[in-house]
């Protein structure tokens, strides 16, 4: 059959990986799983990773569950960095849903960056912003830090009581 020649041609050529899982914890206690559809070394070549329909699992120290959920990734293990993009989808377990073009993810640190806009619901609202940055700084007792800059707009729906 020509097709199942040549994508088995393209899997050795890429050396694809289909259902792949990776895990790590970091210095400061968070876990970070990585889950993907496919990763591929485009070209053969050691180093960057290119990932299709793929997750990052990150359960901070704090507690605070975080999934990021993109179609592509670029995860680079050497430069401690993963770069997402189409369709970027940010959910907490504390109910915050955060929706970007582009992210970028450094695994050791923890520290999750859209460079450009969001936009965000939450339990009291919704928010805009042109940039949004996740930091779990040592020095704060392994509490997490999300923030948005570059004009923000925050509309608070109080509750309504019904709940």
């Amino acid at each position: 059959i020509p097709f199942a020649d040549n994508e088995v041609k393209q899997r050795l050529i890429n050396r694809q990986v289909t259902g792949p899982y990776f895990t790590s914890t970091t210095a400061d206690g968070h876990q970070l799983a990585i889950v993907a559809e496919t990763v591929t070394s485009p070209g053969g070549q050691a180093g960057k990773k290119q990932a299709q329909d793929v997750t990052f699992h990150i359960n901070l120290a704090s507690g605070t569950d975080v999934d990021v959920v993109a179609q592509e990734a670029i995860i680079s293990i050497g430069e401690d960095q993963s770069e997402l993009s189409g369709d970027v989808v940010i959910t907490t377990s504390r109910g915050l849903v955060v929706l970007s073009d582009f992210l970028n993810i450094y695994m050791s640190a923890i520290e999750v960056i859209s460079p450009g806009a969001v936009e965000a619901t939450m339990p009291f609202g919704t928010l805009d912003a042109g940039s949004m940055r996740l930091i779990s700084p040592q020095e704060s007792e392994n509490r997490s830090q999300m923030f948005f800059t570059n004009g923000v707009k925050l509309l608070y729906q109080p509750p309504t009581g019904e709940d």
